[in-house]
């Protein structure tokens, strides 16, 4: 009977370690085949909805900065708005004023020809100290020289004036002329942090998404949390901040502000002081052509960890399967071992005892 105990336990032992190992191996495999290729085909899901994101928000924008800069050339051509007629100016601009009310234009401008500003209505109210003179401007000297109907887009700069003082600004401009020469100059500002939070912010994937506007030269427009970059080249940054990788990423970038077409890459780089540590992450991008010439691209950037955060529920389907599996192979091993072996020691018994 020691024998037959024996040899029940012997089968049992080896079926179980037989399992176990099998499983694990399932195991492993399960993670290689499909949970690798899950992993790749949800990075790739990631990117197309950052792709679209970025696509609509583009078309917003331009189209947005479009509708603007119209109604600024279409108000300059009203021979109602002149140097000349101040009074009639101001209600008239403050009327266009209301109708943009909750949009991220500060405040419109009404300078002479001799660079002195006249008017001022913006979202606090006409604020216009006697004497202003903005002739150092660079809309100003671009206005100097224009043609009527053309539209100047200026750099982000820090406004001085108005309900916008203190804040990111985009200045916009477009002469006033009359009778073929040159009045003054009708201009508008769009405050920057406010088109960031209409048309920017609620793209977000996620908290760690990072939302930037570039020129094609590489000038970053809008960085986010990194408002120090601002005004600042994104190839200069990198040259005063290099990484592991980081010659490749700047031919990376410089492909697609060269290529005027949206895209997608996935790239790593540092995003603290510490250039050592680099996050992995997923970028997408889509142009904004204002229509001079002019092109900004819209980026999205989301650390690749935010997209695998969704793998949890696929991860947890497959270990509970994984389980729900060896556990009935299991029992039906360690009924299939006790089959087995009660058969071999009651032969062995038989065996035994035909032999006395």
């Amino acid at each position: 009977m020691i024998k037959i105990k024996n040899v029940v336990v012997s089968l049992y032992n080896n079926i179980f370690v037989f399992s176990t190992v099998f499983f694990l191996l399932l195991g492993v495999a399960i993670y290689l085949l499909t949970g690798r290729s899950a992993v790749n085909m949800l990075i790739e899901q990631m990117l197309h909805r950052e792709q679209a994101i970025t696509r609509s928000g583009a078309g917003s924008i331009q189209s947005f900065l479009t509708l603007f800069g119209d109604a600024i050339s279409l108000l300059a051509q009203n021979r109602q708005v002149s140097p000349d007629n101040v009074k009639e100016s101001e209600e008239i601009l403050t009327k266009i004023l209301t109708n943009f009310k909750n949009t991220p234009m500060g405040g419109i401008l009404l300078i002479d020809s001799y660079g002195e500003l006249l008017l001022n209505p913006n979202i606090v109210g006409n604020m216009v100290t006697p004497g202003t003179m903005v002739d150092d401007r660079e809309y100003y000297i671009w206005s100097k020289t224009a043609k009527e109907r053309e539209v100047f887009w200026g750099e982000p700069i820090l406004s001085q004036i108005g309900g916008s003082k203190g804040k990111m600004i985009i200045p916009i401009s477009t002469p006033i002329i009359r009778d073929g020469r040159f009045k003054g100059v009708l201009a508008a500002s769009i405050i920057l942090p406010d088109l960031t939070k209409d048309f920017l912010d609620p793209l977000k994937i996620s908290n760690n998404s990072e939302v930037y506007l570039f020129k094609d030269n590489g000038e970053i427009i809008y960085s986010g949390k990194f408002e120090e970059t601002v005004d600042k080249n994104i190839f200069s940054l990198i040259d005063e901040n290099k990484f592991l990788g980081s010659e490749y990423i700047k031919g990376e970038i410089k492909k697609a502000l060269n290529s005027g077409k949206e895209g997608k890459l996935r790239i790593a780089y540092p995003t603290s002081n510490n250039t050592a540590i680099l996050s992995e992450r997923l970028l997408a991008y889509s142009p904004i052509d204002l229509g001079n010439g002019e092109v900004w691209y819209l980026v999205m950037s989301t650390p690749v960890m935010d997209a695998l955060v969704f793998m949890g529920p696929f991860y947890t389907r497959q270990i509970i399967l994984t389980i729900l599996i060896f556990m009935a192979i299991l029992i039906y091993a360690v009924r299939f071992s006790k089959m087995r072996g009660f058969k071999e020691g009651h032969d062995l018994y038989h065996k035994e005892n035909s032999k006395e």
